[in-house]
């Protein structure tokens, strides 16, 4: 579970995150669109017979159907708990995952120990400078 007190900084984390990495519709994609998960919920994905609401989904306009999925966590959430979510979006569609910089290697060991695999086979970190603007890296 999330520390009340992270709130506020996974919100804004999801909407950076989502800006940056996945700024559809494009010029070379101009058939996807994202959405942001967080503070609502915005567009689902299908997990068995439920709903499910990634912070960050990916969806082909066209074809009407997700295309990526991102979860973005902070450091109470990178947890084996929390893992068990990552490997069931890791089997729907190509799943990417943002972490605080500080929690990248603590990722990378759960999910080698759960086998779960990532878009690319990276952890993707994520820091906000001294202006306040997202810096991302891979992990």
């Amino acid at each position: 579970m999330r520390k009340k007190e992270e709130e506020g900084l996974h919100d804004k984390a999801v909407a950076e995150i989502a800006k940056v990495e996945f700024p559809y519709p494009n010029k070379s994609y101009p058939n996807r669109k994202t959405y942001a998960n967080h503070p609502q919920r915005n567009m689902p994905v299908k997990k068995n017979e439920e709903l499910a609401y990634p912070d960050i989904v990916v969806v082909d306009t066209e074809k009407e159907k997700p295309e990526l999925i991102g979860e973005v966590e902070t450091a109470s959430t990178v947890s084996e708990d929390h893992a068990v979510q990552w490997k069931e979006f890791s089997s729907l569609h190509t799943f990417f995952l943002y972490v605080p910089k500080n929690c990248a290697s603590e990722a990378r060991r759960i999910l080698n120990s759960m086998r779960i695999p990532l878009a690319y086979s990276a952890v993707r970190a994520y820091e906000f400078d001294t202006q306040g603007k997202i810096v991302i890296s891979i992990a």
